[in-house]
């Protein structure tokens, strides 16, 4: 704000007046009063910039007191994240003796064993596609021999035969991926694309079923041939793929129980898929079995799907993963402790001790200073503005109430 005065006006010398303001406005309100001191001479203005001064370096050095307020706020946080900290694995009481994460994933319990024995697991021979699977990208999903899993080596024989013309085919989400891939192999690829094949929402009950009820007693345990694929990526995406492959393709035990099964469906007036069987027959759609046609050859002829690794691989991976993350867990929490206690160190120190004590010292002076200039103070550092006139510079000090 800025008050101007004119040349000789009348005022004594180390008085106090005060302003009042009536406001006028519709809502009734009670006058303002300001009070400022107006002094004639240099001598009271040099004590009062003296005091200003002071005021300034006190209000400077009580920075300090913040960094000291932000510390303990820090030692608190740290305190409280040692305490969050607190993790017991595996549902361990926290008066039992644990080893640490690190003796665990090194050294094992016998009712612990080492999570890393899951790597015995990815060393062991296994099934594996022959495959090869060279085209990537944005839009590719990937060749059809390795986009599911099959864990009965049975079925994988009698599945991966059955589609032996499809196994090698390329899937792609559009059908310009798939034409770039047809024109880079000139046409030996075979190649489909997401958006022109069939999407089957319905799920269809197998045939000796009827409104929830069996029309009659089955042997061989029929299933759908796609229930059998483990599909571990892009699930929704290739369970479409294998049900334009495989459609309603059900597999049973023997070639005894699935011509029987057909038999039995055609007399309840039901249409009958292809059943394969894991000794590595098929009947077709049509009831024809039989011959060098409807045989699956020996295994190690063919091309199939890869086998998943053990139920005991994944519990494995889980609890390492589990470990690994109770193991990141505590070493963050010892660093908060250590980080704590570095801190306590410090704050306790001779010179932090000495620091707080000026700071609290310099506190009291402050207030006092300010007690003395008052909320609100008029200097009176007269400086003629060119239109002979004093002009006099007001402050504002806010003070904390007493």
């Amino acid at each position: 704000q800025r008050l101007a005065l004119m040349e000789k006006s009348p005022g004594e010398n180390g008085s106090t007046y005060v302003l009042i303001f009536h406001p006028h406005v519709s809502t009734p309100l009670d006058p303002f009063q300001l009070n400022f001191h107006f002094y004639n001479g240099t001598k009271p203005a040099g004590a009062t910039k003296e005091n200003l001064m002071k005021r300034f370096y006190f209000e400077k050095q009580n920075k300090t007191l913040i960094c000291f307020q932000s510390l303990l706020i820090r030692i608190t946080f740290l305190q409280s994240s040692s305490h969050s900290l607190e993790i017991h694995p595996f549902g361990r009481k926290k008066k039992e003796k644990r080893n640490s994460p690190f003796e665990l994933l090194v050294n094992p319990t016998p009712s612990s064993p080492s999570p890393f024995h899951s790597a015995q697991f990815e060393r062991a021979p296994r099934r594996v596609c022959s495959i090869p699977n060279n085209f990537s990208g944005p839009d590719v999903l990937g060749v059809v021999g390795h986009l599911a899993l099959i864990e009965d080596d049975e079925a994988a024989r009698v599945i991966s035969w059955h589609l032996r013309g499809d196994m090698d085919c390329v899937i792609t989400r559009t059908t310009e991926a798939a034409r770039s891939i047809y024109a880079d192999t000139h046409g030996n690829q075979q190649v489909m694309p997401l958006d022109s094949i069939s999407n089957y929402a319905a799920e269809r009950p197998l045939p000796h079923t009827k409104n929830g009820r069996a029309l009659f007693p089955t042997a061989g345990n029929p299933v759908y041939a796609r229930h059998l694929l483990i599909c571990p990526k892009e699930k929704q995406i290739c369970d479409t793929v294998f049900k334009n492959l495989l459609g309603e393709t059900i597999v049973m035990d023997d070639l005894n129980s699935a011509t029987n099964y057909r038999r039995e469906v055609l007399r309840n007036q039901a249409f009958c898929p292809t059943i394969l069987t894991r000794d590595g027959n098929r009947v077709s759609a049509k009831g024809k079995f039989g011959g060098s046609q409807n045989k699956a050859p020996r295994i190690e002829g063919l091309q199939v799907f890869s086998a998943p690794f053990p139920k005991r691989y994944y519990a494995l991976k889980e609890e390492t993963d589990m470990l690994l993350e109770y193991f990141a867990a505590l070493t963050k929490k010892e660093k908060a402790e250590e980080e704590q206690r570095n801190h306590l160190k410090t704050l306790e120190s001779p010179e932090m001790m000495q620091k707080q004590e000026q700071v609290t010292q310099m506190k009291m002076q402050l207030q006092e200073i300010e007690k003395q200039l008052g909320e609100i103070f008029f200097c009176p550092a007269a400086v003629m503005d060119g239109k002979n006139q004093i002009v006099f510079c007001l402050f504002f000090f806010l003070t904390k109430p007493s």
